[in-house]
């Protein structure tokens, strides 16, 4: 197994996205594409990655963290996702992703990431097998944390997507 995972990394750093152009994202900064392209390769096709950890019982409504200033998917977030995709491509269930920031930056900008937070996790299940019309993505920026003091500590619950099922 750990020799597949090898040759699919060996792959994918292959890939590179040494040709990517800087473009001005929805905060009006100056972003690399680079990162939002390494994330779709990340992301890329769920049957090429590892298998998912087993899960014994039902995921319900969670939380997926994110670094600073980030929008990638952890290796436990996507394991999540993977849970819940399980879950909801099977009935009727649907999936609402919740975009959050740590106080940090302006308005707009959170609300911005908040936003590519969720479209990435939303994104993620639909690759998944889940209908684009049981899931439903948007952004809070920083106006609901999770903590709420002003510290490192409550800034890295804060940045996160909540996933309810419902």
């Amino acid at each position: 197994m750990s020799s597949k995972v090898a040759i699919l990394a060996t792959l994918l750093a292959g890939l590179g996205c040494s040709h990517a152009t800087p473009t001005k994202d929805e905060t009006g900064k100056l972003a690399d594409n680079h990162a939002e392209q390494s994330e779709r390769q990340h992301v890329g096709n769920p049957s090429q990655q590892a298998a998912p950890k087993s899960v014994t019982k039902p995921v319900e409504d969670v939380s997926l963290y994110f670094a600073f200033d980030s929008f990638q998917l952890d290796e436990d977030a996507r394991v999540t996702l993977q849970s819940i995709a399980r879950q909801a491509s099977t009935g009727t269930r649907a999936v609402r992703v919740e975009g959050n920031c740590d106080e940090r930056g302006t308005t707009e900008y959170n609300l911005a990431l908040g936003d590519r937070r969720a479209r990435i996790a939303a994104e993620y299940l639909h690759r998944l097998g889940v209908a684009e019309d049981k899931i439903e993505s948007l952004s809070y920026g920083s106006e609901r944390p999770k903590e709420p003091e002003h510290d490192e500590t409550a800034w890295t619950k804060n940045r996160r997507d909540d996933v309810l099922i419902r």
